[in-house]
């Protein structure tokens, strides 16, 4: 479906569908890719994308994603609405200063929101201010 949707918009010379790879060669794939979409729910998937500055396309109104939309590091798509997901997917093929500048958006959250240093350092921070000792 997803396949015939790429010939539709006519962008099938510009993209690749790839099954399960293998954790070590996750990094090869992300660094050859322009664009990043998982039209389902798995949003490590996508975070680990963003932290390689891909911008992605997701499904609209999904929690575990708002955090890549705010960001402006994502195009969305109201899923079972492939009319939508073709709009985003040809955006992102044909608009170059678009998929650049969500690529430093993307880059920007993996650094300053979703690095594990910066997510120590929130929680060391938040339970430092509620498990220290009340004032009398």
């Amino acid at each position: 479906m997803l396949v015939d949707l790429i010939d539709d918009v006519g962008i099938r010379d510009r993209g690749s569908f790839v099954n399960f790879v293998s954790n070590s060669e996750l990094p090869t794939f992300y660094d050859a890719a322009n664009v990043g979409m998982r039209p389902g729910n798995h949003p490590i998937t996508m975070v680990e994308a963003v932290a390689t500055g891909l911008p992605v396309i997701i499904p609209r109104n999904i929690l575990e994603y708002e955090v890549l939309s705010d960001a402006s590091a994502s195009l969305d798509f109201e899923r079972g609405d492939y009319t939508s997901l073709s709009e985003a997917m040809s955006r992102l093929a044909n608009e170059y200063r678009l998929r650049d500048s969500m690529r430093g958006n993307a880059l920007n959250l993996a650094i300053g929101k979703l690095s594990w240093e910066k997510i120590a350092k929130d929680s060391i921070s938040t339970y430092s201010r509620h498990m220290s000792p009340s004032r009398s």
